[in-house]
């Protein structure tokens, strides 16, 4: 996320970055509550940890759960020539399939054809690739948007149980 900064602040005027070098999604949990706690805790928050190491979905429910049911989260994932990235990117998948509230931005696939667009590491993206990154979070937000509102028990046009 650090490298896509520049093509993030093109694409959402007004975004909120917070990355670091080296960080762990078992951070994650302290940085929400840290937001919430300073109420700069935004509507949607886009999660891009998993490139520096394995990861399982504790620290995933914790910060949904601090973050509260009316956060929406787009869950990006990696792409690293890296061992554990197979089971990030499935853990990111099943995670955001299992939430109305959470969507994925699928920087691997989107990124796959274009590895030039990476430094030599095949993971920070340049310029280009900053763009296709802040591209995939796009979609997911418009993804997310076009969701219809959730129903309440009273909105199904149903009409009264008699007693």
């Amino acid at each position: 996320m650090l490298a896509s900064a520049t093509g993030l602040q093109q694409a959402f005027p007004g975004i909120e970055i917070d990355a670091v070098v080296s960080r762990q999604m078992s951070t994650l949990p302290s940085i929400v509550q840290g937001m919430k706690d300073n109420d700069t805790l935004r509507p949607t928050l886009i999660i891009g940890l998993g490139t520096n190491g394995p990861i399982d979905r504790a620290p995933l429910d914790e910060a949904r759960a601090i973050a509260g049911p009316r956060t929406q989260i787009v869950l990006v994932n990696v792409q690293a020539p890296r061992g554990w990235t197979d089971g990030v990117d499935a853990t990111l998948s099943h995670y955001a399939q299992q939430y109305r509230n959470v969507e994925l931005a699928n920087w691997r696939d989107a990124i796959a054809g274009h590895l030039n667009l990476l430094a030599r590491d095949q993971i920070h993206p340049g310029q280009r690739g900053g763009e296709i990154y802040a591209g995939v979070i796009k979609d997911a937000l418009q993804r997310l948007a076009e969701l219809p509102p959730i129903l309440g028990p009273n909105d199904y046009g149903l009409a009264a149980t008699p007693l």
